[in-house]
């Protein structure tokens, strides 16, 4: 009898998976409109034939909520998406993933805040055209000044193709060329005693900005150093026949910027990073870093080649050669490192797959736990059927238990073996270590012989007799 309530239990528990997955709340969950809680959270709206379909609301317990349309339980169609810590989107979904046009808020990070995409989804990536706005607070000598940028055009995967920060109106591009003293536009009035205290009489406002494209998979960066002409000041009292001097001593300066955007170039290249959000971190954080190198050795530069011709001094030109080389010499290294670089990269692009925007994995946590329907496992009628069920099932545990003890007696045996061979080892081992021992006792027994008779032949050699003459017995 026992184990006839045994069956119907389980019977009745695997015909009621909603005791563990989910249950209807409220209205008709097969064909109408119904509040169904899932194992996961819970979802309002239509259903038909006890799938999803149509216009319904999923709310999970961990704060993400789904406002839109299904298919079939997946979410297809036009909805409103909000995950908690992760942002919101408004737009169209295609087999459960972000798929055609859409509206995003994007978390913030360290780097970028208040981040809005608007454009072209697919299949769970930023990928099209599409436009992207953002705020990035930058350091403008010792004042922070939060930057509005916005990028227009192709997105790869979440990558914009081309700059990563919007052109400036004032900005002037790195170029092997002269600058002028028009290139300085900010004006700068000092009393006759700050002129005369000035190390130099002209300032030069640089920056690195950074470009990226995709290409098999991967991100091909460009770096160039650029000059702010509305932050760069010219003195107007520098005298006429020092002004080349001064102009070529902040061409070399704005040469350090574009060495400086150069090795960042190669460095970020040389990493191989995929055409993927989960490398704008690194990129964000290399291009702050190298921009705080470029400070710092623009004003060691400052430093040593610093020259205010109205204080009646002259020029220290070997500091001013020194650095020439040096910089040219970098420039000259950059560029040839870069190609090497591009070549490289061009190779393992070329040999992986042509796939710039995958298609993303489904999040289980933003969706509903659908119950699966289970096999419905038939009630024994009668006794007999009931004793044939429970010998079937003793058997099977004999059989279960012979194999175990089989197992286990093959695992000792296999022990025992490994044991033996030890043993057998380490008395070869032993035996070998005495053999040495008594092969050593008498080397050393046969080198003590033979020194003992080398001793006994050295003192039979020694001996010597002094003869007497004449000798008595001769005489007579």
């Amino acid at each position: 009898m026992t184990s006839l309530n045994n069956y119907i239990l389980i019977f009745i528990f695997l015909l009621s998976p909603g005791l563990l997955v989910g249950q209807c709340v409220s209205g008709d969950c097969e064909n109408g409109y119904g509040v169904y809680k899932y194992k996961n959270g819970v979802y309002e709206g239509t259903f038909v034939e006890g799938n999803l379909l149509g216009k319904g609301v999923f709310t999970s317990k961990r704060g993400y909520k789904y406002d839109g349309q299904w298919n079939r339980n997946k979410k297809d169609g036009f909805a409103k998406e909000f995950i908690k810590k992760g942002g919101s989107y408004v737009g169209n979904f295609q087999n459960n993933l972000r798929h055609g046009s859409g509206e995003a808020n994007i978390p913030n990070n360290r780097f970028m805040d208040s981040i809005v995409y608007v454009g072209q989804w697919e299949r769970g990536s930023i990928c099209g055209s599409g436009e992207m706005s953002y705020n990035r607070e930058v350091k403008r000598g010792r004042a922070k000044v939060v930057e509005k940028n916005k990028l227009t055009g192709e997105f790869v995967n979440g990558i914009f193709q081309g700059r990563l920060t919007s052109p400036y109106s004032d900005e002037l591009i790195w170029e092997p060329y002269r600058l002028k003293a028009e290139n300085f536009k900010a004006v700068k009035n000092f009393t006759e005693k700050e002129y005369k205290k000035l190390k130099n009489l002209s300032f030069l406002d640089t920056e690195i900005v950074l470009s990226c494209s995709c290409s098999s998979g991967f991100i091909i960066f460009n770096s160039n150093a650029i000059l702010r002409t509305d932050n760069s000041w010219w003195s107007s009292k520098i005298p006429v026949k020092t002004k080349s001097t001064i102009l070529e001593t902040m061409q070399k300066n704005f040469d350090i910027a574009q060495w400086y955007a150069l090795m960042l170039k190669n460095e970020l290249n040389k990493q191989a990073l995929l055409c993927d959000q989960s490398s704008l971190p690194i990129i964000w954080s290399e291009l702050l870093l190298k921009n705080k190198e470029l400070i710092q050795e623009q004003k060691q530069y400052s430093i040593e080649t610093a020259w205010n011709p109205l204080k009646g001094l002259l020029k220290n030109q070997k500091a001013q050669d020194k650095w020439n080389r040096k910089i040219q010499k970098n420039l000259n290294k950059q560029k040839k490192i870069n190609t090497k670089t591009i070549e490289k990269l061009n190779k393992k692009s070329s040999k992986s797959e042509n796939k710039n925007c995958p298609e993303k994995s489904i999040n289980p946590e933003y969706m509903p736990i659908i119950p699966v329907s289970n096999p419905i496992v038939q009630v024994p009628n009668s006794k007999k059927e009931i004793k044939n069920n429970e010998k079937a099932l003793e058997k099977k545990e004999k059989e279960k238990a012979q194999k175990e003890i089989k197992a286990q007696k093959a695992l000792e045996k296999k022990e025992k073996e490994k044991a033996q061979k030890e043993i057998k080892a380490q008395k070869a081992l032993e035996k070998k270590e005495k053999d040495d021992v008594r092969a050593q006792q008498k080397a050393s027994a046969l080198v003590i012989k033979n020194q003992k008779k080398e001793a006994r032949k050295l003192k039979r050699s020694l001996r010597s007799y002094v003869p007497k003459f004449p000798r008595p017995k001769q005489l007579e």
